[in-house]
This record gives structure tokens, sequence and C-alpha cells, in this order.
């Protein structure tokens, strides 16, 4: 159950799909909180100082950035990889993906990236 979470390709089935759904948001979450909490440090070295609503804010900004690109990412490699690409309602879900993260964060933006992951890879390009 937890080998193919890195194989965009595998067909999962909906336990599968949840898994999947559960350990790339933890993977989203604590990247977000390294890289806000490396960007932040790396500017107060440089020399500017953050009260710490404002440190949270910014971190929150960040989080929801690299959520927005994580999930787009997801979604593209798994249309990528399953030769769904050509597919314009395919297309539109790996956006939607990025639009839930935009409001949602990850919590939102992996669900479209879980469904994604339940599809069949395509043989041809004219095809589904």
């Amino acid at each position: 159950m937890f080998k193919n979470l890195t194989d965009f390709s595998f067909q999962r089935n909906w336990k599968e799909a949840l898994i999947f759904y559960i350990v790339w948001l933890l993977i989203i979450v604590i990247s977000s909180g390294l890289i806000s909490g490396i960007g932040i440090g790396l500017l107060s070295i440089v020399g500017l100082k953050f009260l710490p609503d404002e440190s949270f804010q910014l971190g929150a900004k960040i989080g929801n950035i690299v959520a927005v690109v994580g999930c787009l990412f997801i979604s593209f490699i798994i249309l990528k990889k399953k030769n769904l690409q050509t597919h314009i309602g395919f297309i539109l879900v790996g956006l939607l993906a990025g639009l839930l993260a935009v409001f949602i964060g990850g919590f939102g933006g992996l669900i479209p990236c879980s469904y994604l992951s339940t599809l069949p890879i395509s043989k041809g390009s004219d095809q589904v």
C-alpha cells in the first residue's frame, strides 16, 4: 500500500488514493514548515527582524505558495505519467488542484491529485 507512493503512473483504488492523499499532505506540510523556517531564519540573519505575528503570517504565506506549487506539480506529473496531458478535462482537474490549494491549501489541492491517481494509463493521446 505504501510502496507505490512515488509511482505517479500507478492506478490506485480508493484506499490507496486516501493513503496517497494523507502521505503527500504530510510531505507538503512538513516541507512548508521547513521552507518557512529556513526562509525566515535566513531573513533574520540578513538583518530583517520580525515580530512573532509577522513571522507567523509570512510563514503561512510561504506555506500556501508551497502548497499551490506542490499540488500543481503533483497533478501535472500524474497527467504526464498517465499520458493524459492532452485531455482538456483532466488538465482542468489539474488546474483545479492549484485553485483549491490557493483557497484551502494542501488539504483541498490534493483532492484532485488523489482523483487523478485513480485513473488508468491512457494508451493513446486521442483516447479517453
